[in-house]
């Protein structure tokens, strides 16, 4: 359903694999999209839509504040344009669409 809204890539499957998907995470371009993901996550919030980025990376955690820095760039980048979208085995049919049509009404067109 959030296949064609530009600027959001949606979870790939491998060929060999299949997800179970128990948590659906989409990826937010801001350029193509119009938002940041914290903006969008902002934004369904006030909507009463709750949503999560993706887990921070463990070196971004306090405690590993003293530690050497390290170069992590595709968890840097993943923990700042990742969403994580509501999920529930108790997710009606009509929450999943109000999720996706708010999604869809806050792509800057």
């Amino acid at each position: 359903a959030l296949s064609e809204v530009p600027g959001l890539t949606l979870i790939k499957e491998a060929p060999w694999a299949h997800s179970t998907a128990w948590m659906y995470t989409l990826l937010v371009d801001p350029r193509q999209y119009g938002i940041d993901s914290r903006t969008l996550l902002s934004k369904l919030g006030k909507s009463n839509i709750q949503t999560r980025p993706l887990w921070q990376p463990l070196h971004q955690s306090l405690a590993h504040k003293k530690t050497p820095p390290f170069d992590c760039p595709v968890s840097d980048y993943l923990n700042e344009h990742a969403l994580s979208l509501p999920s529930s085995v108790g997710l009606t049919s009509e929450q999943q669409e109000r999720v996706i049509s708010q999604i869809r009404h806050n792509a800057v067109k």
